[in-house]
């Protein structure tokens, strides 16, 4: 071996390869593409999450409502033994009973399809004790300055109004057929009840 082919020989074991970047412009641009996709894939997630959780909520919020309307020691039922009406007694006696059928077949169809009314949440809860406690403080007032009937009339009446215009927020986004036909049932049996009461407020 001649000193040129020796020396050829030496240059060539002597070559390092020279290593590729990792991150290349290509990989770069790959990454953030990625972290683009998964950011909109968690906030669109996070949306369709709190929207349906709102959803879920009317419904709950229709229960929570009617139990507290019916409970044993709800402010319409125990005022109720105070009226002089007959008549205001009777629309009470519609009243009730339209609740408590809804309340018993409602419970019992959300939980098949996957609501679960029962799980209210902490701001349902809290609204619905505020109304509560307006009822009765409503009611008090009327029975200790001697206009028990009137005032019950009011009150109901404004239960029923508030009570319409939740169903219908649950119609609005209801996709449960059997759930949405027991619903309007109920709000065609409010409505006529509605109408009692507002005669005889008038």
């Amino acid at each position: 071996m001649d000193n040129k082919a020796y020396l050829d020989q030496i240059a060539v074991k002597s070559k390092k390869p020279t290593s590729q970047p990792i991150f290349t412009p290509t990989v770069i641009k790959l990454l953030i593409t990625s972290l683009i996709v998964l950011i909109l894939f968690v906030v669109v997630f996070s949306i369709f999450n709190h929207s349906n959780s709102e959803r879920k909520q009317k419904f709950a919020a229709i229960y929570q409502r009617t139990t507290s309307l019916i409970a044993e020691e709800a402010p319409l039922i125990t005022y109720d033994e105070e009226l002089k009406s007959a008549t205001l007694r009777q629309y009470n006696d519609m009243f009730f009973t339209s609740l408590s059928s809804f309340n018993t077949s409602y419970a019992s169809l959300t939980s098949s399809g996957g609501l679960n009314v029962g799980n209210a949440s902490n701001k349902v809860i809290e609204a619905d004790t505020l109304n509560t406690a307006e009822i009765t403080n409503s009611l008090e007032e009327g029975y200790l300055n001697g206009i028990i009937d009137d005032v019950y009339a009011s009150t109901a009446l404004y239960q029923v109004s508030v009570l319409i215009n939740m169903n219908q927020e649950a119609l609005n986004v209801a996709t449960n057929t059997e759930v949405a036909n027991l619903i309007t049932k109920f709000n065609d049996e409010l409505k006529l009840i509605q109408e009692n009461y507002r005669k005889f407020t008038n």
